[in-house]
């Protein structure tokens, strides 16, 4: 057999007897979760990656495999294997070398000209499948957190004193420590639907850790045979699918054995510690006798008083959870369904970015709106995306969805169609809007805001056009439910010329505070010829952002007042508001 057992035993601490566990490539931080709760571990590995570089063709290297089991694995309980072992180290000939040979050969693995990196790990899951197959008739565990499968042609040599010769050569899978793992297509996500046939303790702890599992593998159910009938192995059961309904983990289970591959989990110590104390030992109570040692005291006839109608009140008030969280999951996918339309302006182009803008615009009370571009019948000239008659006269819109920001052609091309509306109509009441979804792959907090040039802003303004992003847009749907702006404020505002701004109406400059307390709650003012009241609004800008805050309080040296005119102020605010923020009061007209 080729490699060492070199075995990197647990610190000393009190631990449970059974079961004795043996961890394969898990990472140190779970090994020391696991130790931590008493757990008897020991650790093994299907051996590291080396780094074997080549300058020339003729270069190779002759490596021994450095995978580290137990050699009493036969007789530990439970074997969790993680295949997604990334240990990677230099090659030292010292480290392959065998110093002493009970016969006068030693078998090597040959690296040659291209490879730089020898994986021995499939190797190593040969041979622990050769350990594992000598607890038959034993009840154990194997617990895997999967890979991608992939297999490695392996070349030996056969060294016998100073001669060397060609050895036999493997070819072995990643997999290959059991045979009851049938292998689909490798297939990378994270989208993932729990399944709850085998038991719901293990789907409650697979569904809490959902949002942390990645799979790259997929699996096929195995199939029995009796004579020339074949049916489903009724010992298996998928525990979790992907979005295709493919098998990514799942659970054999016979009389002796078990195995449990699970994709990868972010959580992995949280995990294996559910598992391990609280869902395994009711699965196999047998592999857990100190765990379940006085679990008669759950069986009904032992119940304490009062238990039966406290679990009965428990369960009425989880169905009624259950049901409560059904109906708030459909309002949620009833009301992302509604106000689509407010993404949609965020991340599409063409025609879906002018279905969503003309609801917006329908919603903000315009009427009359129409997708002119689909109704007109000229095919060689650009018309614009909307049209909507309004008191005025006509407002055109073009709307365009772009990866980048805006070129000059872009914001001008609405300009043409203005003047040829004009001239159709045989009047100027046409105003041209340009808008645009840019930089759509990103963010919007990430884009570029504004997205215009000021040649692009200036051209606009020379040409009486509009310039706007629907970034703007969606921001401005939120400042309209606040109350900040009126709907029919934000319509006068579309006809504006150059870039688009929303900006409250009947605004009276209060004071922009220099001096910010309470972590922004609290900001001194000097007022003159301004009154406020204690539960006033008043109106935040910020960075050309408004909001609306409330004065909870004001103080005058110290002392609280119910208003104020002339002088200087404290003023407690509702909302915390930052520095160089100006603060207006809007008027009641």
């Amino acid at each position: 057999m080729l490699g060492k057992n070199q075995i990197v035993q647990a610190l000393d601490i009190e631990t449970t007897p059974k079961p004795k566990v043996c961890v394969i490539d898990i990472s140190d931080d779970v090994f020391l979760a696991l130790r931590d709760c008493g757990i008897n571990l020991i650790k093994g590995t299907l051996g590291s990656k080396v780094r074997v570089p080549k300058k020339n063709p003729y270069d190779s290297q002759k490596l021994v495999s450095n995978y580290e089991f137990p050699e009493n694995l036969h007789e530990y309980d439970i074997v969790i294997i993680d295949l997604n072992n990334f240990n990677t180290k230099n090659y030292f000939w010292s480290e392959n070398t065998k110093e002493s040979h009970a016969q006068n050969h030693a078998n090597y693995f040959v690296s040659r000209y291209p490879q730089t990196l020898f994986d021995p790990r499939p190797f190593g899951a040969a041979v622990l499948k050769m350990e594992l197959d000598k607890m038959q008739g034993k009840k154990h565990i194997i617990i895997c957190f999967g890979s991608d499968d992939y297999t490695i042609d392996y070349e030996t040599v056969s060294v016998i004193g100073s001669n060397e010769s060609n050895g036999e050569n493997y070819t072995i899978n990643i997999y290959s420590f059991s045979d009851a793992i049938q292998l689909g297509k490798k297939m990378y996500g994270e989208e993932v639907v729990i399944l709850n046939e085998f038991n719901a303790d293990l789907y409650s702890l697979l569904e809490r850790n959902k949002n942390g599992i990645k799979y790259h593998q997929t699996f096929k159910i195995p199939m029995t045979f009796n004579g020339f009938e074949s049916k489903v192995d009724q010992s298996f059961s998928p525990l979790i699918t992907n979005t295709k309904n493919e098998i990514i983990s799942f659970v054999k289970k016979d009389n002796y054995f078990s195995l449990y591959v699970f994709p990868q989990i972010s959580s992995q110590d949280d995990f294996l510690k559910s598992f391990l104390q609280q869902i395994a030992p009711s699965i196999h109570p047998e592999i857990f006798p100190y765990a379940t040692k006085y679990n008669w005291k759950k069986e009904p006839i032992y119940w304490l008083p009062n238990h039966k109608e406290l679990v009965d009140s428990k369960r009425v008030v989880e169905l009624e959870y259950e049901q409560r969280i059904l109906e708030f999951e459909k309002a949620i996918a009833e009301n992302t369904r509604r106000y689509s339309f407010l993404h949609d302006m965020l991340i599409e182009s063409g025609d879906n970015l002018v279905k969503a803008i003309i609801k917006y615009l329908s919603w903000l009370g315009f009427s009359g709106v129409t997708e002119y571009d689909s109704i007109s019948n000229t095919s060689t000239i650009f018309e614009e995306d909307i049209q909507i008659a309004i008191n005025e006269g006509l407002l055109i819109i073009e709307c365009k969805g772009l990866g980048g920001t805006s070129t000059d052609a872009n914001c001008s091309q609405i300009s043409k169609i203005k003047h040829r509306r004009c001239k159709e109509r045989k009047s100027f009441d046409v105003y041209a809007l340009y808008i645009v979804n840019h930089q759509r792959h990103l963010p919007p907090l990430t884009r570029k805001n504004p997205p215009f040039t000021d040649t692009q802003v200036n051209d606009a303004l020379h040409d009486e056009r509009g310039l706007l992003t629907t970034w703007q847009l969606f921001k401005l749907y939120f400042d309209i439910e606040s109350g900040l702006i009126s709907k029919s404020e934000a319509m006068k505002t579309f006809l504006n010329f150059g870039l688009i701004e929303f900006k409250p109406t009947d605004l009276v400059f209060v004071y922009e505070p220099s001096e910010i307390l309470k972590g922004g709650t609290v900001c001194i003012v000097k007022i003159k010829d301004v009154e406020l009241y204690v539960g006033e609004q008043l109106i935040i800008e910020s960075s050309g952002d408004y909001s609306i805050t409330e004065i909870l309080e004001i103080r005058q040296s110290d002392m609280p007042v119910t208003k104020t005119k002339d002088g200087e102020y404290g003023l407690l605010l509702g909302t915390k508001i930052g520095k160089k923020s100006k603060i207006w009061k809007k008027v009641i007209r």
